[in-house]
């Protein structure tokens, strides 16, 4: 475990696991049941085959499909390759006990929450990671088409969901077409 301070100084603890998971959740959008299901097997040459979802279901644990029911493939930025690696065995974010045995949907959700309880991110959730990384994927000018892709959703939904637009990108956009002075 890691201590890290505050805006304000305060001192929280920030795991490992944790650090992981968010690093995962925004830098590919999964979401978390799927980072919670994700194996170091799922691992393939620079990149994850996202094939299922961890859920919570009549107090058990449940590997689902993912919620758009297909598999997809995420390309690995260089530093979450060598975290994810060849080799290993068992899940990716696990409980303490075992290797084998996924952390539990609400463990996941605990360390996040207490890990912000202090901070201006208070009340932030995993699924705000999927939005930010959808929304930095479109800014960056992915196309729709790929990132509908990497993110498991139908294009149309995709913009639905989370692209945000704010009056700057509407500005930009405008300069884009008709020049600074327009």
């Amino acid at each position: 475990m890691e201590f890290t301070r505050d805006e304000h100084g305060n001192e929280y603890i920030v795991s490992e696991r944790l650090r992981l998971m968010l690093r995962l959740a925004l830098r590919t959008g999964m979401r978390k049941g799927e980072i919670l299901a994700l194996r170091h097997d799922d691992r393939f040459h620079d990149g994850i085959n996202v094939r299922a979802s961890l859920t919570r279901k009549d107090g058990g644990l449940y590997v689902k499909e993912t919620k758009g029911r297909k598999n997809r493939f995420i390309p690995l930025s260089d530093d979450l390759e060598p975290l994810i690696g060849h080799g290993r065995n068992g899940y990716v974010i696990h409980a303490e006990e075992s290797a084998e045995t996924p952390m539990w949907p609400r463990n996941a959700e605990r360390l996040l929450d207490s890990a912000l309880r202090h901070t201006k991110y208070k009340g932030v959730n995993f699924h705000d990671f999927r939005r930010t990384f959808a929304t930095m994927l479109l800014r960056a000018g992915v196309d729709l088409k790929t990132a509908s892709d990497i993110l498991g959703h139908d294009p149309k939904m995709l913009l639905e969901i989370y692209a945000q637009s704010s009056t700057q990108i509407k500005r930009e956009a405008i300069q884009k077409v008709f020049g600074k002075g327009a």
